[in-house]
């Protein structure tokens, strides 16, 4: 087990942003500021990861409630 510093989120309901977003990018390798294995985040990036997310689940073939998410986000266009 490993434990690392990383950059805490500034509001506490984007923590699980954070960790998708970890989760994604480790690669154990020191290179961001203050000697960190991960990134700081704007608040524009979070909410573009939140975005991107959001649409990846809701596109995914296996998603038995993409039609309904589509029909309700053309219509409320």
């Amino acid at each position: 087990m490993m434990l690392v510093e990383l950059p805490q989120q500034s509001i506490t309901f984007d923590c699980d942003i954070y960790v998708i977003s970890y989760m994604q990018m480790w690669d154990e390798v020191k290179t961001y500021e203050e000697g960190l294995t991960m990134p700081y985040f704007t608040k524009i990036q979070v909410t573009n990861m939140r975005c991107k997310l959001l649409c990846e689940w809701a596109m995914h073939p296996k998603n038995g409630h993409k039609s309904v998410i589509l029909h309700k986000a053309i219509r409320n266009r």
